[in-house]
């Protein structure tokens, strides 16, 4: 091959690189794209046989491909093989990924840091067209902040910002001028954004990633001054963990129900429904009991012109609304207790906000308190449907259930859906059919899909790179990435999805495979 044939196709190598970073918080279609094009150069790169031999002589590189075959091996025993290939579809970055970046030239330092550049750039754009979302600039709907993200997943988004902010910090320690304050206040930035985007799974990957670096240079510091970043996770988790606590204690360590002195009757006369037996509580208030159910009604149908017992703006059930805004505020539920609420506070109700503090009180706050809510709620027998977090145990119980019967290799590639619909009925699950949905855990799916013996290969590919990491600086970013993905596994599919899959394949690939390490 000529010199300047061989130049053309390292240039769209790394043309394909770039798009790629450029497109994972910003286009799924371009995305493709450049995974196509990474496909096609390598294969139009001259004889692919070499490439292929260096490939094979990559042992790091063949145990990142062997996750690929273990979804291939699950064919041998799957009954859909339409969904199988679908699912092999989507996972083919963990089989182009690790060969093209294994076979072709690096990135030297220089490129590998445009790189980064680029990817911390797309985000800045993806969080910039999400605050002009946010702020109504932006023609999109948001009746819920978590879903300002413009082009892809909140989830995924989340994931995306936690790696920039990590490889921000890293890169900023690197320089000793003005840029490096450019990136720590950048990266501070990004953390004030999942804070006001209400991201628990983001701030939790964050923590957890904090704390494992800082174990790191705890350890491993070579010099000594640098140990006082270890008290960077301790202080997060303080942070994290604080408002929670308090949260907890004002409002869901109220009294005994039994022990409350409960009125028989409202003002007009009306017998109160009193239910010792439901004891969900709104700001330490149970809700269940002073319900004066016709006289609110009539009171509610004079003031709004949503049936008492329609839907709010959010298809909840607005009597079960109302109820549980007048009990945050400490008011009985009958006439009185709603003549005492202003317009606008009807007008909350209306658009399904169930608690007054929610419309002074947004950020994270809220998101915590409406979590402990739905654990209450659980834990004192009520419908996860709909919950994000509490109808997750609903999936991880029936996800067990499924494992229990196929412990050593699972139901195969293509079985897992059928496997959740069939099992969901068997159980008689409280969750309604819209909310049939997989575990959203990474490992529990892996566990059902190819049993205990696919489980631990696995968690094998996972965290063997750890122990025979290439011997360089770039240990610490890929510390992080390992981190945040790895806690990503606990409360998402993540790699059964385009984004989330292509997030591992490519920066578990490239930070092992991708870089000159001279």
């Amino acid at each position: 091959m000529t010199e300047s044939r061989n130049n053309i196709h390292q240039k769209v190598h790394e043309f394909g690189l770039f798009l790629l970073v450029a497109s994972l918080p910003l286009s799924k279609f371009t995305l493709s794209v450049s995974q196509l094009l990474l496909v096609a150069n390598w294969l139009l790169w001259g004889n692919p046989l070499p490439r292929f031999k260096v490939f094979f002589e990559n042992r790091l590189a063949l145990v990142l491909v062997s996750l690929f075959l273990l979804h291939v091996t699950g064919l041998a025993y799957t009954s859909d093989f339409n969904y199988a290939l679908k699912d092999l579809r989507i996972k083919l970055p963990l089989l182009a990924l690790p060969i093209i970046l294994s076979s072709t030239p690096k990135l030297s330092l220089k490129k590998t840091g445009y790189l980064f550049a680029v990817f911390a750039g797309a985000t800045a754009i993806g969080v910039g067209s999400s605050l002009l979302a946010y702020f109504g600039l932006i023609a999109k709907e948001v009746s819920d902040i978590r879903n300002i993200s413009i082009y892809i997943s909140h989830i995924r988004f989340a994931l995306i910002i936690c790696l920039v902010i990590f490889f921000s910090v890293f890169a900023a320690f690197k320089f000793r001028n003005s840029i490096r304050w450019l990136l720590f206040i950048y990266a501070g930035f990004l953390i004030f954004f999942l804070i006001m985007f209400e991201s628990i799974t983001g701030l939790v990957a964050l923590t957890f990633g904090a704390l494992c670096l800082g174990v790191y240079f705890l350890l491993n510091a070579p010099n000594k001054r640098y140990r006082w970043v270890a008290i960077i996770p301790t202080l997060a988790i303080f942070l994290l963990a604080s408002p929670i606590i308090k949260e907890y204690r004002a409002n869901f360590s109220a009294p005994d129900i039994y022990s409350l002195t409960l009125k028989e009757s409202s003002k007009s006369g009306e017998q109160y429904y009193n239910n010792l037996n439901r004891n969900e509580v709104e700001n330490g208030n149970y809700v269940w009991v002073h319900v004066a159910f016709k006289e609110l009604e009539k009171s509610w149908n004079k003031r709004s012109d949503i049936d008492f017992y329609g839907q709010d703006n959010k298809n909840q059930p607005l009597h079960a609304t109302l109820i549980r805004y007048l009990a945050s505020k400490g008011l009985t539920k009958d006439a009185e207790g709603l003549a005492k609420l202003t317009d606008e506070e009807i007008k909350f109700v209306e658009s399904g906000v169930t608690n007054y503090r929610f419309p002074e009180q947004r950020g994270i706050q809220e998101r915590i308190y409406k979590i402990l809510w739905e654990i209450d709620h659980f834990l004192k027998g009520g419908n996860p449907g709909g919950n994000s977090v509490m109808q997750r145990l609903e999936f991880w119980k029936t996800g067990y259930f499924i494992a229990k019967e196929n412990p050593l290799i699972g139901v195969g590639t293509g079985d897992i859906k059928n496997a959740f619909k069939n099992k969901y009925k068997e159980l008689e699950s409280r969750l309604e059919k819209k909310y049939w949905l997989r575990t959203h855990n990474q490992y529990f799916t892996i566990l059902i899909t190819f049993g205990f013996i696919g489980l631990i290969w696995f968690l094998g590919v996972l965290f063997y790179p750890l122990f025979y990491f290439p011997k360089t600086a770039f240990f610490i970013p890929y510390l992080a990435f390992l981190a945040v993905v790895g806690v990503s596994f606990i409360s998402e599919d993540t790699l059964e999805t385009q984004i989330g899959v292509t997030i591992y394949a490519f920066f578990n690939s490239f930070l092992l495979l991708g870089y000159q390490k001279d």
